[in-house]
């Protein structure tokens, strides 16, 4: 049984990583389910302060993640298009391999401005703000599940279970 938990939480792990990279879809909060699962099937190697801590940092950086787009679009001048255009270019994007998902983000938010706006400086100007809103929730979110990941790995070292 504590090979399959380790085995579970692990893949859970890897699609938490993968799932850091697309917008509004909480990677670090699934991330957070093999925590609860290695606590629960394992060794009990987690405090409960531990565990409230982790929870309460993904509540905080799924919230952040919905808001820097919004904050970084703003500053940069652009419009609710804007980030909608860069929602569908990382949807696109995603089908164009690592490059697409850093590309498309950039070129959907500067579609939605220019939809919008029909100049070319100032919407560029707006995409480039919901692009870095964008690369700060991916970044935020790989960081708290790569975190979660060296927790795992370490535990499960410990354990000599790898």
């Amino acid at each position: 049984m504590d090979i399959f938990a380790v085995i579970i939480a692990g893949i859970l792990s890897l699609v938490g990583l993968i799932w850091a990279i697309i917008p509004w879809i909480p990677g670090p909060l699934l991330g957070y389910w093999w925590l609860i699962i290695i606590q629960i099937f394992l060794w009990n190697p987690f405090s409960v302060e531990f565990l409230v801590i982790w929870g309460a940092i993904n509540i905080f950086v799924m919230i952040l993640d919905y808001l820097f787009p919004l904050i970084w679009t703003k500053q940069f001048w652009g419009t609710k298009r804007g980030n909608v255009g860069c929602i569908i270019g990382t949807i696109v994007g995603i089908f164009f391999g690592p490059m697409g998902i850093i590309a498309w983000p950039f070129v959907g938010a500067f579609i939605g401005e220019y939809l919008n706006k029909k100049e070319i400086y100032f919407s560029l100007k707006a995409a480039l703000g919901s692009f870095l809103g964008f690369v700060s929730g991916v970044i935020l979110k790989l960081i708290v599940s790569g975190l979660m990941v060296w927790e795992i790995v370490s535990v499960c070292l410990q354990h000599q279970f790898i």
